[in-house]
């Protein structure tokens, strides 16, 4: 897992970020009132939100709230509490089986570019690794399929002359987040991420 942290970089970040995002309320009011002190306290930043015609409220806005039960989410066992401030959505999958899952197994399809290809074997390593401890059967073996270019064109092919129909899954790793990166699999019942 710290590998794959290492390589996705945005992962670190996010969890700087929910060091804020799971405060509780009273916490959340304090960061937010200390914020628009630091705001109030520089000159600087009055200045320049002045010369957009904005300005800090001296005070938070109050609004009467609820605090709701923690979800429950459903497993395969029955059920289970989600406190998101005390356990992430992603842990608390990789404990407990799914309800039902396709048997994967060694039938699914990873199309990359050449660059990419190490990538695609970590991922296939890490599905091998998580997938059996949530109820899902995948190995490690599935096909990787190493395409010159990132072009969408070139990935439509490379699914087109490899899908076969023991494919259970198609998985495209793309290098950027151009939208046009994608294609009709209805003919197929292939699903695509």
């Amino acid at each position: 897992s710290s590998g794959i942290n290492a390589e996705w970089p945005l992962r670190p970040g996010m969890q700087d970020l929910a060091q804020y995002t799971k405060q509780d309320p009273e916490k959340k009011r304090r960061t937010l009132e200390e914020f628009r002190q630091t705001v109030e306290g520089s000159s600087e930043a009055t200045t320049l939100l002045q010369s957009w015609g904005l300005e800090v409220s001296p005070s938070i806005l109050e609004v009467d709230g609820r605090k709701l039960q923690p979800e429950q989410i459903l497993i395969k066992n029955g059920t289970f509490p989600c406190d998101a401030r005390k356990e992430s959505f992603d842990n608390i999958t990789r404990k407990n089986f799914v309800i039902q899952s396709v048997d994967i197994s060694n039938n699914y399809l990873i199309v990359c570019t050449s660059r990419d290809v190490t990538h695609s074997n970590t991922f296939k390593d890490t599905c091998a690794r998580v997938g059996p401890a949530c109820g899902i059967n995948i190995q490690a073996n599935g096909k990787v399929v190493s395409i010159n270019s990132d072009r969408a064109n070139d990935f439509i092919d490379a699914i087109r002359d490899n899908v076969t129909t023991d494919t259970k899954i198609v998985i495209c790793l793309v290098p950027n987040d151009k939208k046009e990166k994608s294609t009709d699999c209805d003919s197929a019942l292939i699903p695509l991420l």
